[in-house]
């Protein structure tokens, strides 16, 4: 029973972030972006509305919990995330910088993203589409606000489910750099330790001739 009510809940909350994020959309739908999440697959994407030239809302299920490199933002009508490529961005699309889900995720579905490079030419929002985001105003202005895409984390600290997304620097890092440290770290440790040991060594060989002597 309880299992039902959360997913009843967990649906509810994601289709009333999708109605509102049409809202958002504008009569042309100029306001409407794709992320790629996965590019050079085309199952893996979600859409968002632009709030603003850096900020894109949408749900947050879509991007919680998943690493945001190589993901490309594209605002166009077509997208087809297969075509493209993980390391290149075309010049209508955009890196991710940040992700923000909102403080009642996963109750309350949404989450922005920004990125360093702004969009252009935004449609208005209509005072219908504004209602329905009412209630998120004040998260977005004040995320909008304390967070700089250009100098991120300047004035905010972000908690670890509002963390930066992983560049390809920081990706080598991890991967590379890291792990290729703790194994140095490793291998002089047992080197300094066991390399001047006193300890003598006994071949089985000869002990097994002591024994039949």
């Amino acid at each position: 029973m309880i299992i039902l009510l959360i997913a009843s809940s967990v649906l509810v909350s994601c289709a009333r972030a999708s109605h509102e994020l049409q809202g958002l959309y504008g009569q042309r739908g100029d306001n409407k972006v794709t992320l790629c999440l996965a590019p050079g697959a085309d199952n893996d994407r979600c859409d968002g509305a632009l709030w603003s030239p850096n900020w894109v809302l949408l749900r947050g299920s879509c991007v919680a919990d998943k690493a945001m490199y190589p993901v490309i933002v594209f605002r166009k009508y077509i997208v087809n995330c297969a075509t493209e490529e993980p390391d290149r961005v075309p010049s209508d699309g955009r890196r991710v910088s940040a992700r923000f889900l909102h403080p009642a995720y996963p109750q309350t579905d949404f989450a922005l993203i920004s990125f360093v490079k702004p969009y252009t030419d935004l449609e208005p929002h209509s005072n219908e589409s504004r209602a329905r985001t009412y209630n998120l105003e004040k998260w977005i202005v004040d995320t909008a606000t304390q967070y700089a895409p250009a100098t991120p984390f300047t004035r905010y600290t972000p908690d670890e489910r509002n963390m930066l997304f992983s560049s390809p620097v920081k990706m080598f890092v991890a991967t590379a750099v890291l792990p290729l440290t703790f194994f140095i770290v490793f291998f002089v440790l047992v080197t300094f330790y066991t390399g001047n040991s006193s300890v003598p060594y006994t071949i089985l060989e000869d002990k097994e001739n002591t024994l039949t002597a």
